[in-house]
């Protein structure tokens, strides 16, 4: 009689065990598929691109340069804006008290790895255009890459 109810026990635990597999493979959460790109006529472009957003801020390390163009990269993720011509760039200077101040520079003085604040706003047809460049010191240094 012991060993019936023991056989009786593993059966039942058999059951609730294949049974609890079923259920978790028939209700497990679905994965939702993300568009890697969003359309220019997307409400979301349509009101970051207003002037209720005036401006975007980039901020990252400078992996490459090209032309007007600034790839970014921060924790991983990277975007590549292009600069509108004549667009302002500044840099800190260190004077010989220490004091640090902001100069307007070329945008020619922007080097890969350079660690950069770009001021963007998004264009209506769903890019970034920058605004302004602020070349940090090197002292900040971007982590988590």
């Amino acid at each position: 009689m012991n060993s019936a109810k023991i056989i009786l026990s593993v059966v039942v635990l058999l059951v609730v065990f294949l049974l609890g597999g079923g259920l978790g493979v028939m209700y497990q959460p679905q994965r939702v598929n993300v568009p890697q790109q969003i359309s220019a006529t997307s409400p979301i472009v349509q009101e970051l691109s207003s002037k209720l957003f005036p401006s975007i801020i980039a901020y990252g390390k400078i992996t490459a340069i090209s032309g007007n163009s600034l790839t970014l990269t921060y924790s991983g993720s990277s975007a590549t804006i292009n600069v509108k011509s004549g667009a302002p760039v500044y840099s800190f200077a260190t004077d010989k008290t220490g004091k640090s101040s902001q100069q307007k520079v070329d945008f020619s003085q922007i080097k890969k790895d350079d660690n950069v604040n770009v001021n963007s706003v998004l264009l209506t047809d769903g890019t970034l255009q920058g605004q302004s460049v602020i070349i940090l010191p090197a002292s900040i240094n971007v982590t988590n890459q």
